[in-house]
């Protein structure tokens, strides 16, 4: 009895020690976990991108405003459309192609950074404004009425095969496949109307993929999968955004 405990818990160490998350916008594949974009810098937090710095008026006059003029706010087909993938620089040309042949494209950067404000005194009482303003002024000065914004994650699960254990020869090893990796793409996106600032979010249900791969070929198996799960969401959310843009064209 003593013995099955422990092959069970050292069954779990094992699954648990091969879950892992990463950002769509840091998915390169590194053995020690890291996964090296060195432009990441995190990402877009919600209540920075939706909720406005207060300066004046008071939370629950806003609250009550947004409440009696609230309405759906999609893309609009055939219009412009800024992208922002947080986290990136650019958003994802697979994200992009899915889009652009229903909306006019412009990618523009999702790094999240606090703006420099050098001739502002610090006894000013002028605040700077949250990611979003900044965002939705940068999308009003391009002449933009909608902003897409989205996230995502990948998730997975690494589980080692019997061929692990009995691969004993090293160029053997190497190519025989001893490892599987389960992954999974979960993806929320938000279309901001940049004159009001109200949006809507789109909630897609998350896709999952499987590999099985050796040593020799494990972080091009990593990629591929991370490729087709980021080609098959983006089509998927792509779908929603311009299906929900089509409904409220005809209405």
């Amino acid at each position: 009895m003593f013995h099955k405990t422990i092959i069970a818990l050292a069954v779990l160490a094992a699954a648990l020690g091969g879950c892992g998350t990463r950002s769509i916008s840091n998915s390169g594949y590194y053995e020690d976990g890291y996964y090296g974009n060195a432009f990441y810098q995190g990402e877009i937090s919600d209540l920075d991108l939706f909720v406005p710095r207060e300066r004046q008026a008071t939370f629950e006059s806003n609250i009550t405003e947004a409440l009696a003029d609230a309405k759906l706010v999609t893309a609009q087909l055939g219009k412009p459309l800024l992208v922002v993938q947080s986290g990136a620089l650019v958003p994802d040309e697979l994200m992009t192609d899915a889009l652009k042949n229903h909306f006019q494209i412009s990618p523009f950067s999702g790094v999240p950074s606090k703006p420099d404000y050098p001739n502002i005194s610090t006894a000013s009482t002028a605040e700077p404004g949250s990611f979003g303003e900044r965002l939705r002024l940068a999308a009003a000065q391009g002449g933009y009425h909608r902003v897409l914004v989205y996230w995502g994650q990948l998730e997975t699960l690494r589980s080692a095969g019997v061929t692990k254990a009995v691969s004993w020869v090293p160029i053997v090893g190497a190519v025989v496949p001893d490892e599987s990796q389960d992954m999974r793409i979960r993806l929320k996106a938000a279309i901001i109307d940049v004159e009001t600032g109200r949006w809507h979010m789109i909630l897609p249900d998350s896709i999952a993929d499987s590999a099985i791969s050796a040593s020799i070929n494990r972080a091009t198996s990593d990629q591929d999968q991370v490729q087709r799960l980021k080609a098959a969401g983006y089509a998927k959310l792509a779908d929603m955004i311009i299906a929900e843009a089509g409904t409220a064209s005809m209405n």
